[in-house]
């Protein structure tokens, strides 16, 4: 192993293999659970790709990540997935914005089902009519997603939000673009995406972590043909309110911030959810007064989201009055600004947000997926716990100067 930390009272070891395939090993010794994710650097935002030797970048479709992430477990041998259960593994995959992640837990025959989960990431088979059998299954899971009010809401937001980017497009496509999906694209995306260099492997549990690297160690090297690159998007929102009518009893909104987009900061991301929490979280002035009032029965949901030529934050919730509770917010977030945290209020923030963290290491599946889920930072969950212990609330309450702007706040509402 080539890199060694603790966190939360859990050992973590890192290492590179000789193809450059990430390795991050939590061995938990009195945990019979085992859980492996191989994350491939390829999300749903990455549509255009250019080669070396070509200006002009390839543009794959809306839903091409997502769609190669279904057609990865048929093999030219059978079932991927099917192989996994018989083995008695619980196998699953996902694709968000900037990651797939493929995975499986199980008990028994572990070292089997990784060199399965091993196998099959690396080995690209898209039979024509195997792709076009695999749209209906698709274009179906995009309707059922499309009349889910939440679901709506979110995208709408992200669609007033954001110009030229493509996290404003569904992960899984529309039902178009699917259309139009076929074996070729998805070797392209395939030989694009998808190598050692651009994988992550994640293993928790009742593991080895030397004989999975021996097992990692397996992939070959492959040199990969070029990079993504993002359009150029505008500093300015698209608009300001867009409502829909879904037969909501209560309307659902969604307020949104686009921010000025830089380089991942693992530090940002922490402060910045601290400081929503204090904005509009439980022991918020704003939730107190919001509940007192009756305008609203629960908390907002907060998000931050970052990447790839794309910043924003966003609180949603139900209330009867959307336009009322947006601005409420937008002067909560001011009135912090003016105000500040003090200590006291600091710290129990703090603590709560170390609380999440150390949560993350209960078991094997929850420490695996928040791995996955701070790859796109570079960094491992020890880095994190490290980081949240060490914020200090000057440099945290520094976010709240020029971060969130009226200019630049949009207003989705379901009702």
């Amino acid at each position: 192993m080539q890199y060694a930390d603790k966190a939360a009272g859990e050992t973590l070891l890192r290492a590179r293999t000789g193809a450059g395939m990430a390795c991050y090993y939590y061995p938990k010794k009195s945990c019979k659970e085992k859980f492996a994710a191989v994350a491939v650097d390829f999300g749903a935002n990455m549509l255009y790709f250019r080669k070396r030797d070509q200006d002009r970048p390839q543009r794959f479709l809306p839903g091409t990540a997502h769609f190669l992430e279904h057609k990865m477990f048929q093999q030219p041998w059978g079932d991927a997935f099917f192989r996994l259960q018989q083995n008695g593994a619980q196998a699953n995959a996902f694709t968000d914005s900037q990651k797939t992640v493929y995975y499986f837990s199980c008990q028994e025959r572990f070292y089997e089902n990784l060199d399965i989960l091993l196998d099959f990431v690396s080995t690209p088979y898209f039979p024509e009519e195997d792709v076009k059998a695999e749209r209906p299954v698709i274009q179906s899971e995009i309707a059922m997603y499309d009349d889910l009010p939440q679901w709506a809401g979110y995208y709408q937001m992200l669609e007033m939000l954001y110009e030229n980017h493509p996290v404003k497009y569904p992960i899984a496509g529309t039902a178009s673009s699917v259309e139009r999906i076929d074996s070729r694209m998805l070797r392209e995306a395939y030989e694009a995406a998808y190598g050692p260099s651009r994988f992550s492997l994640i293993c928790a549990g009742g593991i080895h972590p030397r004989q999975i690297q021996e097992r990692a160690e397996r992939l070959q090297k492959k040199e990969m043909p070029g990079e993504f690159v993002w359009e150029q998007e505008p500093s300015v929102i698209c608009e300001r309110y867009r409502e829909r009518h879904m037969d909501q009893s209560l309307p659902l909104f969604h307020v949104g911030w686009k921010l000025e987009p830089k380089g991942l900061s693992v530090q940002e991301r922490l402060q910045m959810e601290l400081l929503m929490d204090a904005c509009a979280g439980p022991g918020s002035h704003f939730w107190r007064e919001t509940y007192e009032s009756g305008r609203m029965d629960t908390p907002p949901a907060r998000l931050y989201s970052a990447g790839q030529g794309f910043r924003f934050c966003a609180f949603s919730g139900s209330a009867a009055q959307p336009e009322e509770t947006a601005e409420k917010l937008m002067t909560a977030w001011r009135s912090l600004g003016e105000r500040g945290l003090a200590e006291e209020e600091f710290q129990r923030l703090k603590r709560k947000q170390i609380g999440r963290l150390i949560r993350l290491f209960a078991t094997a599946e929850s420490t695996a997926l928040a791995q996955a889920d701070w790859l796109p930072w570079q960094t491992d969950l020890a880095q994190v716990l490290r980081l949240a212990k060490g914020m200090q609330r000057k440099e945290t309450e520094k976010m709240l100067q020029n971060t969130i702007s009226e200019d630049k706040m949009v207003l989705s509402v379901i009702r």
